[in-house]
């Protein structure tokens, strides 16, 4: 037998509107609400349940958002530890010393940040309603922390733009931050 994999490339709206259709079905089969909550509707061919009930309307649209949400931007910090000693630039012993290198650091904070409050110039408009997910990639000998649980990378569709801004570095760190964003796509 054939193995078949049902696919929505690039149409979201086609698996929410299947999820949807398959909510209220397992709703109504189920008997999780009343019979007459329920009405038949006509699509694609054949007969369909929906709901009448509009607090369960919102309910399942609320859920479906999220479904059909796909990442518009994502924002990464690449964060590069000096483990070699070549690389390792030892810390300041003197406080003329400390205070030249936190300067440097706040110099270099501050271009950073005035960077990132620059990209609303260039970043498409965010329209709708968006959420955030923070995700942290570890090297395999890091023991994940707290509620820290494995998820897919959430990448953008096609690539999109890449925008690499200033490098930050400490004495013992670098930190290389990228916007990738997809252009004439507003959310």
């Amino acid at each position: 037998m054939e193995n078949r994999t049902l696919t929505f490339e690039g149409s979201a709206s086609y698996a929410t509107e299947y999820f949807e259709y398959c909510i209220y079905s397992i709703l109504y089969q189920r008997g999780i609400y009343p019979e007459d909550e329920f009405t038949m509707t006509e699509k694609y061919g054949m007969k369909m349940i929906t709901t009448t009930n509009k607090e369960l309307q919102l309910y399942v649209h609320d859920i479906l958002l999220q479904v059909r949400d796909e990442p518009v931007e994502r924002w990464q910090f690449d964060v590069k530890a000096n483990k070699h000693p070549s690389e390792h630039v030892d810390l300041p012993t003197s406080p003329s010393t400390a205070t030249e290198e936190k300067e440097q650091f706040g110099q270099a904070f501050r271009s950073t940040i005035r960077q990132i409050t620059a990209t609303v110039s260039f970043l498409p408009l965010l329209t709708d309603k968006c959420t955030i997910n923070i995700q942290v990639y570890t090297d395999t000998s890091v023991t994940a922390q707290g509620k820290w649980g494995a998820s897919s990378v959430a990448l953008l569709k096609g690539g999109g733009e890449h925008m690499r801004l200033k490098t930050l570095v400490t004495s013992s760190h670098q930190v290389e931050t990228i916007v990738s964003y997809q252009m004439g796509k507003e959310s």
